[in-house]
């Protein structure tokens, strides 16, 4: 290695240390930790809180009573302390009581005026004395706005403590607020006070009398209606004054006095539907008349009001469909007044105006409904606009909104080969007439086929089907119908039909007449094999006898012998050796088989028998002897037999 390149070494030995000591001092910039939702502390801004009092203020000094109404929607609830609710909400109550009590001091202050203006001193006082209850009620509210900020500001106390904070900026702005509606509730005293002194400095002026009287006091409405009266002063009369007439309070007509202090003239009676109108006259100072005399009101006569009459008796559809026109008709009952030769209608739906016509009597209207009505009740109101002396008539009724729904009406066969197709045809109807171009989608075992009905409502289909599994059973049909129209709603069917696979037919009866054929013989070898398991003694005898007879060439004379035995076998030998037999069977547990003769059997069951063993051969042989000899039994055999018989069973028992 040349000197230059061990020089270069050492310098990058060197840089790598320097670099490594470097590391653990350089900065690093550590994660900052999120804070739990669930368990961070609510940091509320004493501030913003502030800053809402003060919006809610200033719609209060500009009698914005909308504005007051939102802002109090608006509450912060959600982040503000529990123990500051009860003081918000005595706030904002507050601050809209005030602002109402404030409208309602324009409007006394208001109408005191008119009243001084006209000399009205009496009502006029009425209506100071509600002012200055209204002015301590707004004060009362006032106070309780101020209390309320207080409080807030208390609450932060500790934020609160610098002598300038944004908190205590903020409390000084809603301070000047409160300042500002206290600058106007003491104008409206002022007001107020300066009114009832202007009450009581025109308290001495003479007080005029006014007299009135109506003729008729009871009139149709449009019709005349005589006015007479006299205004007089300590029995003086006054004459050209102006007499204003007020009709329920409101000025309707003015008339002039006479040299004597009378007045009179015709006045309309309005088109007002109402039982009585309250009928008053009102003079009051005018030129040279001011702060001489006060003003003057008559007493109060109600006139009976006369008008016509009707009843409006509404029906409508049973059911109205989205989309579609529905009827609505209606009767009007005049009972014994005269019937007018028109009037106009006006329906509305849900409280808007759909239709307006004439009618000349009894009436029906269609109207259309929107195709997007929902379904349900909705309210219709029907209006027969007031007409001259007829009143207006008013009625309302529920129409039931609904969607009508298609009825399916399917014809198809009532069976059909798989695989192969088949035809389905059918209809399509419904409350408001044929179902046309609805779409009908019909399955039918995973298959499926789309179909549109005709302007008749009616529909054809070819259902191919191929292959499948099963023989034959009655299949759903699921018929799905989606209509086009606003007024329709889906629906759903199903129908049966007989399927039979053809193929699958074939191929089980193919096999079926196969089994017919093998299973037969098959149980007739089954059955003859237990049959032979499950013969009597006698039966068993008979064939082992005959068995050994063909092994052993038995001549025909002995067979005949050993048959006519069999046939005999209902003697008592036999009887008591079937007994032994079911015994030996039973200890053992082994039967006879075909093959075997007796002897074989009573020794292959020797050593289950043990002791009676020797009186089963015995016996054995007394019967073989029997079966393959011509030996008649005797009397002596029977009872021999017997013997054996019992002390196989003694044996046996032991």
């Amino acid at each position: 290695m040349t000197p230059a390149l061990v020089a270069l070494r050492k310098i990058a030995l060197i840089t790598f240390a320097l670099v490594c000591a470097a590391l653990p001092g350089l900065p690093v910039s550590a994660a900052v930790p999120q804070e739990n939702p669930d368990s961070a502390a609510v940091v509320f801004n004493g501030a913003s809180l502030f800053q809402f009092y003060t919006n809610i203020l200033d719609s209060v000094i500009l009698k914005n009573q909308a504005d007051i109404i939102e802002n109090i929607r608006k509450t912060p609830f959600v982040n503000i302390p529990t123990d500051l609710n009860d003081t918000i909400n005595s706030f904002a109550g507050s601050s809209q009581d005030i602002g109402d009590r404030m409208l309602e001091l324009d409007t006394n202050t208001n109408e005191i005026k008119t009243l001084l203006r006209q000399s009205r001193y009496d009502e006029a006082t009425t209506i100071k004395n509600q002012g200055f209850q209204t002015l301590s009620g707004a004060e009362g509210n006032l106070n309780t706005i101020e209390q309320a900020a207080r409080a807030t500001l208390t609450q932060f106390q500790d934020a609160a403590a610098a002598k300038v904070s944004p908190i205590t900026v903020a409390y000084s702005v809603v301070l000047d607020r409160i300042q500002k509606l206290n600058d106007t509730l003491q104008l409206y005293r002022t007001i107020l006070t300066e009114q009832q002194n202007e009450i009581l400095n025109n308290k001495s002026l003479q007080s005029p009398l006014l007299t009135l009287q109506i003729t008729p006091q009871q009139s149709l409405v449009g019709d005349n209606v005589k006015i007479t009266g006299t205004l007089s002063v300590n029995s003086s009369p006054l004459s050209e004054r102006e007499i204003s007439i007020l009709l329920n309070g409101s000025q309707s007509a003015n008339f002039k006095t006479d040299a004597q202090g009378n007045y009179q003239g015709s006045l309309q009676v309005p088109y007002w539907y109402v039982s009585e109108i309250q009928i008053q006259a009102l003079y009051y100072p005018q030129n040279i008349d001011v702060n001489v005399y006060s003003s003057a009101l008559s007493p109060v006569i109600n006139l009976e009001v006369l008008f016509y009459k009707a009843a409006l008796n509404l029906t409508t559809d049973k059911h109205a469909y989205p989309g579609k026109t529905t009827a609505i008709s209606g009767q009007l009952d005049y009972n014994a007044s005269p019937v007018p030769p028109t009037r106009q209608i006006e329906i509305s739906l849900d409280n808007e105006t759909v239709d307006e016509f004439e009618i000349t009597g009894n009436f029906t209207e269609n109207i259309s409904l929107p195709a997007d009505i929902a379904t349900g009740k909705h309210l219709i109101n029907v209006a027969v606009l007031a007409s001259g002396r007829y009143a207006p008539v008013l009625a309302d009724a529920t129409l039931n909104v609904v969607k009508a729904v298609p009825v399916i009406t399917t014809k198809m066969p009532s069976a059909a080969l798989i695989p192969g197709n088949f035809v389905i045809n059918g209809t399509l109807d419904s409350e408001t007439g044929p179902v046309a171009g609805a779409q009908i989608t019909i399955s039918f075992e995973g298959n499926r086929i789309d179909i549109i009905s005709g302007k008749d409502g009616t529909f054809s289909a070819v259902f191919r089907k191929n292959m499948g599994f099963g023989l034959f059973g009655a299949q759903l049909l699921d018929f799905k119908v989606t209509p086009q129209e606003p007024w329709l709603t889906t629906a759903t069917a199903s129908d049966k039909i007989m399927i039979f696979y053809l193929v699958n037919c074939c191929i089980f009866f193919f096999i079926l007449g196969l089994l017919s054929i093998v299973l037969p013989r098959s149980l007739r070898f089954k059955t003859r094999e237990n049959r032979q398991r499950q013969l009597s003694p006698e039966t068993l005898l008979t064939a082992n006898k005959l068995s050994q007879a063909s092994q052993t060439a038995v001549n025909k004379n002995i067979l005949a012998n050993n048959e006519r035995a069999i046939k005999e076998s209902d003697t008592r030998l036999f009887y008591w050796y079937r007994i032994v037999l079911q015994l030996v069977q039973k200890v053992s547990g082994v039967l006879v088989k075909p093959n075997q003769t007796l002897r074989e059997y009573i020794r292959t069951t020797g050593k289950a028998t043990g002791p009676a063993n020797k009186y089963l051969i015995e016996f054995t042989g007394m019967v073989e002897k029997v079966l393959y000899s011509p030996h008649k039994v005797s009397d002596d055999d029977v009872k021999n037999g017997e013997r054996l018989a019992h002390s196989v069973q003694e044996s046996l028992k032991k």
